[in-house]
């Protein structure tokens, strides 16, 4: 699949047990794919008042991470509305954690890893991000846009071994 006008960064699965997937472009839009077996066209929406530049996106069943250079963007059960209800959820507050990391993963789905810019490594649970509430930033909507998409198919071929 390919979007025109979109020049997408990252790519994440949702669950080891899902064929749901979420894609993010360098200027915090994000692809929602239900079915990554199937051509339905994703859902697509904007990320707005992001500060600085997208580095990656990982999600949960429940819940979406953004990295960027400023600070970790954590919607809570944004991905269980939008994938299991089709509903973008309009106006959304994210938890925002101001940081200088360059790169996340995600432990067990309930432990995130953070690689920081001054070579050294941050862990924390998930469910600890939603009990500070201080790190609630204002009101961030996510907008529906709809660009034009491709999809492809790859050639596949077969190779056969010949004895010797």
């Amino acid at each position: 699949m390919r979007f025109e006008g979109l020049d997408v960064i990252d790519v994440c699965g949702i669950a080891s047990d899902s064929l749901s997937a979420v894609a993010i472009s360098s200027r915090g839009e994000v692809l929602w794919l239900k079915d990554v077996s199937k051509r339905d066209e994703p859902l697509v929406m904007r990320l707005t008042d992001i500060e600085g530049q997208v580095y990656r996106v990982l999600a949960t069943n429940q819940h979406l991470f953004m990295l960027s250079s400023k600070a970790l963007y954590v919607w809570s059960h944004l991905v269980e509305s939008v994938l299991l209800n089709q509903d973008s959820t309009r106006q959304s507050f994210p938890h925002v954690l101001p940081v200088e990391a360059v790169d996340m993963s995600l432990l067990n789905n309930d432990k995130l890893m953070l690689v920081m810019g001054t070579n050294s490594i941050k862990s924390f649970k998930i469910d600890d991000i939603f009990r500070n509430s201080s790190s609630l930033s204002s009101i961030s909507r996510l907008e529906d846009f709809t660009p034009r998409w491709v999809s492809e198919d790859v050639e596949q071929i077969q190779i056969q071994k010949f004895a010797a």
